[in-house]
């Protein structure tokens, strides 16, 4: 080491590439979407769950439709998988890729979950099927910037990725990347997602009449 060299500034260390800016999100960009207590607002037209797929096609188009059981085909044992079909057939999840958006059923026409997503998985390769895209609109409970409500929310556990709340009629889940960062440094851009479902305790019991799947 040289006389001065202890007097120099090291050179700034260069930022890990974030993927998340890897992705379009322009297809999304103008889709709003506001919770309220017992509704979700899709670009200004309420819903309630849970919500005739149809009415979603007219929103964003066709999906991808994948059964649950079989999404997990590389990572289950065949009689697990076997067991999965069976117990739950008409489970299915659509997809809308470029979107960024995911939806849950239980009776295959009927949506009872969204899931949207804003960038990949930082602990773990992304779910069986994911959006290829990321979400870019804008979502909003009761108005206000979603983040704003899911902060004060504490982590399931000190290990935990996850944070959940009840909000009217319905359960928010929020996944996000890193369970070292403290919680009041987190910011909206740590979310992998955010799910917007019926709550489970919500003790009416809906039911529609099947209709002719996709």
């Amino acid at each position: 080491m040289g006389l001065f060299d202890k007097f120099r500034k090291p050179a700034p260390e260069e930022k890990a590439h974030d993927p998340a800016v890897d992705y379009d999100r322009t297809p999304s960009q103008d889709i709003t979407v506001n919770l309220t207590e017992n509704n979700i607002e899709i670009n200004g037209k309420s819903y309630a769950f849970p919500i005739p797929l149809t009415e979603l096609v007219e929103q964003f188009g066709e999906p991808e439709k994948y059964v649950f059981g079989k999404m997990y085909i590389d990572v289950l044992s065949d009689k697990q998988n076997a067991i999965l079909n069976e117990t739950t057939p008409d489970r299915l999840n659509y997809v809308w890729n470029e979107l960024g958006i995911k939806a849950y059923c239980y009776d295959r026409v009927s949506i009872r979950a969204f899931q949207f997503t804003f960038r990949p998985y930082a602990y773990r390769e992304m779910p069986p099927a994911s959006p290829s895209n990321m979400f870019g609109g804008k979502i909003t409970f009761n108005g206000q910037p979603w983040f704003e409500l899911m902060k004060p929310v504490k982590p399931e556990s000190p290990s935990s990725y996850n944070k959940s709340f009840k909000f009217g009629a319905h359960k928010i889940h929020g996944a996000f990347t890193d369970p070292k960062t403290k919680d009041k440094l987190r910011t909206e851009k740590d979310y992998t997602n955010i799910e917007i479902a019926l709550d489970s305790s919500v003790s009416e019991i809906f039911s529609q009449p099947k209709q002719e799947t996709l």
